[in-house]
């Protein structure tokens, strides 16, 4: 999209590529024109009335011919690369090309693009993550992407989707399982919130150096404690 607002793309004609079927052929066709004439509310609609399979393979093929006239430099100035697109997409035939052209995993999200975000996310893996997906998580793991950089871990992502394989990947890959949840913090590590009904996840997280002293460890002493809460002053109280 970068490329097309400054009027790269004009030049691109995808029948010098590859050849294809003309069904095919059109969508490309209308693809590159939508981006070359800077219709880019176009370009959402270009896919939308034809079969899935074309679509991913118009999809593919207009990525091919977008990579070599888009300046990284200009990614870089929009604060967030292709590379986030295609995760949050669920593209991973995407996300497999740019990865091959040189894009960099660990790229994070500008802090103006961030905060449209609630949890303030910053890397494409979160993207994926998030989306349960796994083909489009395992492709940039093994790019190199770094898995303990968004303020919410992906680790507590997957742990709260259950995704076992998710969560071997990551683990893989160096999360931290020690991390600390920003919101609802604890004293011990949160990852032990969302395993302890699930004897297959403790079991992941005790075998990838949990800090189990942490949850028999008690910052306020041993003494009773009253806890005020809520808005009408109520109040507990428990003992460590």
């Amino acid at each position: 999209g970068r490329a097309a607002r400054r009027g790269e793309v004009g030049g691109v004609d995808a029948r010098v590529v590859v050849h294809v079927g003309p069904e095919l052929q059109q969508i490309v066709d209308q693809f590159v024109v939508a981006l070359s004439e800077s219709h880019l509310q176009a370009v959402d609609g270009v896919l939308v009335h034809h079969r899935p399979g074309l679509q991913q393979q118009a999809g593919a093929l207009a990525l091919e011919h977008l990579i070599p006239v888009t300046e990284l430099d200009a990614v870089k100035q929009s604060g967030m690369s292709p590379l986030h697109s295609a995760a949050a997409g669920g593209h991973a035939h995407c996300v497999e090309a740019l990865l091959k052209a040189g894009y960099d995993p660990n790229f994070m999200l500008h802090p103006r693009v961030r905060r449209d975000y609630a949890d303030e996310r910053r890397s494409a893996l979160f993207f994926a993550v998030s989306n349960n997906d796994l083909q489009c998580a395992r492709l940039l793991l093994e790019a190199g992407a770094m898995v303990n950089q968004d303020p919410v871990n992906c680790l507590q992502v997957a742990l709260r989707q259950g995704n076992y394989e998710l969560i071997n990947n990551l683990l893989k890959f160096g999360a931290n399982v020690n991390y600390y949840s920003r919101v609802n913090t604890t004293h011990f590590p949160s990852a032990l919130q969302h395993a302890l009904n699930d004897e297959v996840m403790l079991r992941m997280i005790l075998n990838h150096g949990y800090d189990v002293k942490r949850c028999f460890e008690c910052p306020y002493g041993d003494g009773s404690i009253i806890c005020h809460y809520g808005t009408q002053g109520c109040a507990t109280q428990f003992s460590c």
